[in-house]
């Protein structure tokens, strides 16, 4: 498409992203990609324009987004905490994305975003008060939407005891 010109961006619903020219012939910009971030976003049809750097704009097309892939808990590390630890726990699973939360036994957590498959907690976790037993764990979507409920595991730590002197 010969009017469109390096320097281009893309706008979604009225909301810029930035766009990568990658076959140029200096003037005009043939091959135009845009790596277009949808959080926050709702589910819907959105106008799609390109507008060069003048301000010319193309004409729109419909842009569907669909609901955002439910957040999924596969595994955390460390995969177990004593009472006497004090870490930070890594969250990992899939569809993670900036903006997400560990909820920690219903509490949400100050959270990390790591990649599409990790979240940690921005803070250690002090068990030295927490019960031997397991902590539900979720995470929530900027929507509100929750991954399926994981236990996280407290064990009691192990003390030496002398039972016996000979």
């Amino acid at each position: 498409y010969q009017s469109i010109k390096p320097g281009a961006i893309v706008l979604l619903g009225g909301k810029k992203h930035k766009t990568t020219c990658s076959s140029s012939s200096g003037t005009y910009c043939y091959s135009l990609g845009a790596e277009l971030d949808l959080n926050g976003y709702k589910p819907g049809v959105y106008d799609l324009v390109v507008s060069n750097p003048c301000d010319i704009r193309s004409s729109p097309i419909a842009f569907v987004v669909g609901p955002a892939p439910t957040p999924y808990i596969s595994a955390f590390k460390p995969s177990f905490a004593h009472t006497s630890d004090s870490l930070k726990i890594t969250v990992i699973g899939a569809h993670f994305a900036k903006g997400y939360t560990i909820h920690w036994n219903g509490k949400a957590l100050p959270t990390t975003y790591v990649s599409a498959t990790k979240l940690e907690t921005t803070n250690p976790i002090d068990f030295s008060q927490t019960p031997v037993g397991h902590i539900p764990v979720v995470v929530k979507d900027t929507n509100g939407q929750s991954s399926g409920e994981q236990k996280f595991s407290v064990v009691g730590s192990f003390v030496p005891t002398i039972t016996e002197v000979e």
